[in-house]
């Protein structure tokens, strides 16, 4: 059963916390990649910055999510 509106369960962390990883992942390869810089003189603020907007999204949009998936309707008006 997923989360109700405004309420979070321990796997929507984790599952935050799988998000922003790989966000900052990504965002560290794609830097790589495009500026052929080398991870030693490598700008961390921007993955930590990634990962960090990354996490705060999910959290956020399930957070605002109820159990039937609809976006900022509570419980109660999602049911017929």
């Amino acid at each position: 059963m997923k989360s109700e509106f405004l309420k979070l369960k321990k796997a929507d962390f984790w599952k935050g916390l799988v998000v922003s990883v790989l966000s900052a992942a990504v965002t560290a390869l794609y830097t790589a990649v495009t500026s052929a810089v080398d991870f030693a003189s490598f700008n961390w603020q921007s993955v930590i910055l990634s990962a960090a907007g990354g996490f705060i999204a999910y959290i956020t949009k399930n957070l605002f999510t109820n159990s039937d998936g609809e976006t900022f309707k509570s419980e109660n008006s999602s049911k017929p």
